[in-house]
């Protein structure tokens, strides 16, 4: 006699998906498995006693498993020949079918998005198809408070994952961002319950998308919840922006011991301070010393033109937001933006049409408002980042109607 077949979790919600869309009975209670017993039997031919179903269904306790010929049987009623093609079917995602589930959970019909039971492991996030399934399919989990289907982005695995994959991270991830930001107390305390474990969203959220304007709100928390083993350069993230926590919470002195470490990071592991990091430690550096040293020094190392520009942006936005923001700053115009490349995708357009901005700010500054009106030719706002969005459509905007 074969041994009993075990059950998988995502198997039993399948099949007790469609049972139910078959036979219209809910399975919730022991006596529902009576009902749907007696259901297969007068309508199908079938005889699976209901307490055999109450154990496939998990509704007594057992070892959730069944014997082949039993499974055979239930799935036959489903068009299946066997319960190896009714299991090779359920792991794949049907586009069409998921699609459709998207649309009920934005309609905001709970009961039905929930019962689905996506395995989100099965999207295939070489494509960008399953990247814009992933995306809507947390935003609805987040409109709809349903942990269950969050919950599986916690176990996705990270390791060996392909730069092309890690874009499409960033971009699915973004509903968590963006629902935090909108003050959705529901998405900002799942993050805090999980981001001391949950590697994927200790990079693709808290790193992903910086949101310097809640450091003193959700974004902190997060921050402080978050250790600093992973990714690698967490300890000179936390640090610089712990700084400019302190800062802003009116404590000068905490701030320059978390700039102090973040300098001494860079300093033993340059390499892997991305410029980004290092334009905010030159910033606050210059803000509570009033130095411009180690702009300078870091602008003079970076050899790539794109590196370059990512330092000044992020060291000019800080610098501008936190002291007068009517200082001019060194090497913004001396920099040539027509040696860039054409650009395709929309990182690398919001970086340069944000050092564009950055160059029409400076010259703002110095009172060349025709120069830097002639600067904002040729910048599509929609192409700024999210998180730093707000402060640059004002100063664009500033600048447009002087």
């Amino acid at each position: 006699m074969p041994a009993p077949q075990k059950i998988t979790s995502s198997q039993r919600e399948a099949l007790k998906y469609y049972l139910e869309r078959l036979s219209g009975i809910k399975i919730n209670h022991t006596y529902n498995c009576l009902e749907l017993s007696d259901f297969l039997r007068k309508n199908h031919k079938i005889n699976v006693s209901d307490s055999t179903l109450k154990r496939i269904f998990g509704l007594v306790k057992s070892t959730e498993s069944a014997s082949v010929y039993t499974l055979n049987l239930l799935v036959s009623v489903l068009g299946f020949s066997s319960w190896k093609s009714f299991s090779d079917e359920i792991k794949s995602i049907d586009i069409q079918t998921l699609n459709m589930l998207l649309i009920r959970g934005m309609a905001g019909q709970k009961e039905l998005f929930i019962n689905s039971k996506i395995d989100l492991k099965q999207l295939d996030l070489d494509q960008w198809t399953a990247a814009y399934q992933l995306h809507l399919l947390i935003d609805s989990s987040i409109r709809l408070k349903e942990e269950e289907l969050l919950n599986q982005l916690l176990e996705f695995p990270l390791d060996d994952i392909d730069v092309s994959v890690e874009d499409k991270l960033y971009f699915a991830l973004q509903p968590i961002a963006i629902h935090a930001e909108r003050h959705n107390t529901f998405v900002i305390k799942w993050v805090k319950k999980h981001i001391s474990d949950a590697r994927i969203l200790q990079k693709y959220v808290l790193q992903g998308n910086v949101f310097d304007t809640k450091l003193l709100d959700f974004y902190g928390e997060w921050l402080l919840s978050t250790p600093d083993s992973f990714p690698d350069d967490m300890p000179v993230f936390k640090a610089v922006l712990l700084c400019q926590r302190a800062y802003l919470n009116k404590d000068p002195e905490q701030a320059k011991l978390y700039l102090k470490n973040a300098i001494s990071w860079q300093i033993q592991y340059p390499d892997k301070t991305h410029p980004i990091i290092r334009g905010r430690i030159a910033a606050w550096n210059h803000i509570l010393f009033g130095e411009m040293d180690l702009l300078v020094e870091y602008y003079k190392q970076e050899t790539d033109l794109i590196a370059k520009i990512e330092l000044l942006e992020f060291a000019a936005r800080l610098i501008w937001q936190h002291t007068d923001g009517t200082q001019q700053l060194p090497f913004i115009n001396e920099l040539d933006l027509n040696q860039l490349p054409v650009f395709t995708n929309f990182y690398q357009k919001g970086r340069s049409d944000v050092m564009q901005l950055v160059k029409a700010i400076n010259q703002f500054n110095a009172d060349k408002i025709v120069d830097a009106k002639k600067l904002l030719t040729g910048i599509n706002p929609v192409n700024f980042h999210f998180s730093d969005r707000i402060w640059l459509e004002e100063k664009y905007l500033q600048i447009l109607n002087a």
